[in-house]
């Protein structure tokens, strides 16, 4: 659980094993250069429990959990405690984590993931909603991806200690030689790859994509191979595929399921253009992940996604839920090969120069440390 040492302590609670982004940001950092100035030390909290387990199973392996965390605290005294949490019952669990850890003496950093925090903060009533802003109100630090968020969970307690902490993913350094350098005769020889990075719930905009392809011309259509990757928590594949062969497109859009990060990569690396129609989101890694690849993208405006790009510029950027607008974007690209080729270039430029690994590490380290030298608020 220790993955370097230095003098002072910080300890990292998260689900390091899911699947997601909030597991992705927190395996990114774990591995970023804050091993070199602390002693890291982690926490997995992923669910322990097998689907349709009984509430009695899922309470204790929770108790399990809050034991190990005593167990750690106990044993490192770490004088920062990174707490990864979202919305719903994970925030639930992040309240008692919190307590502990500033009962035992640490400084606390809550960092918020997912696109409907805003929307959980104001769902709470009476007695859960107290506690939830007490706890905010606690933290000695609230991290959260953009300014826009900054302002928005600030406006329900003005006594929240927030700063702006994006995400941050691995770039080359090198835009030259890793930027997508199309043909200038035929930019695309058959077939086309579009790739999307994302789970196969509806909320990921999975159908909308579907339904933006149909409404391409034929000719398009009969070009392009759309890979979309990742996990399938609500078993939505064979309903899914059932789709696809009834309006022939099983062979133009294929489900290979979750792959490993280093397949994701090389997926990113093998595509034309990137598509991610969600319905929320936070800050995307995997758009961050595929900006950093030198494509193309199309998103929708959800997140903090608008605040980062300039729609034309570093992404296309279309309304949630939106087919039409989808395909319209995509046919854009499709059609324009210096669109593709500056937007592909602009993107990457922009990730390496705000969204880097080793610029979310340096801002994470400046407030470590000011936590460590004043403790716990």
């Amino acid at each position: 659980m220790t993955v370097s040492s230095s003098t002072t302590c910080v300890l990292m609670i998260g689900p390091l094993q899911a699947t997601g982004g909030m597991a992705s940001v927190m395996r990114l950092q774990l591995r970023s250069r804050l091993r070199e100035q602390f002693t890291l030390v982690y926490l997995d909290n992923s669910k322990r429990t097998s689907p349709g387990r009984s509430w009695w199973e899922g309470l204790i392996a929770q108790v399990q959990i809050f034991r190990e965390l005593r167990s750690l605290l106990k044993a490192h005294r770490p004088a920062v405690v990174h707490l990864h949490t979202c919305s719903g019952v994970t925030f639930y669990r992040t309240i008692f984590d919190q307590w502990l850890a500033r009962r035992m003496g640490s400084a606390v950093v809550v960092q918020i993931h997912g696109g409907r925090f805003e929307n959980f903060l104001r769902e709470q009533r009476g007695v859960l909603g107290w506690l939830v802003r007490r706890a905010l109100r606690q933290a000695d630090q609230v991290l959260v991806l953009s300014p826009d968020w900054a302002r928005r969970i600030g406006a329900f307690d003005s006594n929240i200690r927030l700063a702006v902490v994006a995400n941050g993913v691995p770039v080359t350094g090198d835009e030259e030689s890793s930027a997508k350098k199309p043909d200038d005769d035929d930019p695309f020889e058959p077939p086309v790859r579009l790739v999307m990075v994302g789970n196969l719930r509806v909320s990921k905009g999975v159908d909308d994509l579907i339904s933006a392809i149909e409404l391409l011309p034929k000719g398009w259509r009969a070009r392009l191979q759309v890979r979309i990757i990742g996990p399938d928590p609500d078993d939505r594949r064979g309903e899914l595929l059932y789709r696809l062969q009834q309006r022939q497109l099983q062979d133009t859009i294929h489900l290979p399921g979750l792959c490993t990060s280093r397949e994701v990569a090389v997926a990113l690396q093998a595509a034309d253009i990137f598509m991610l129609p969600s319905h929320w989101e936070a800050l995307p890694m995997a758009w961050l992940e595929a900006m950093a690849a030198g494509l193309p993208t199309i998103v929708t405006r959800v997140g903090a996604i608008p605040e980062i790009a300039r729609d034309g510029e570093e992404a296309l950027l279309v309304e949630p839920k939106s087919p039409e607008q989808l395909a319209s974007a995509l046919l854009r690209l499709l059609e324009n090969e210096p669109l593709r080729r500056s937007m592909g270039r602009q993107g990457q430029q922009l990730v390496q120069q705000h969204y880097s690994q080793d610029s979310v590490a340096s801002h994470l380290q400046s407030i470590y440390q000011g936590l460590a030298a004043g403790g716990a608020a």
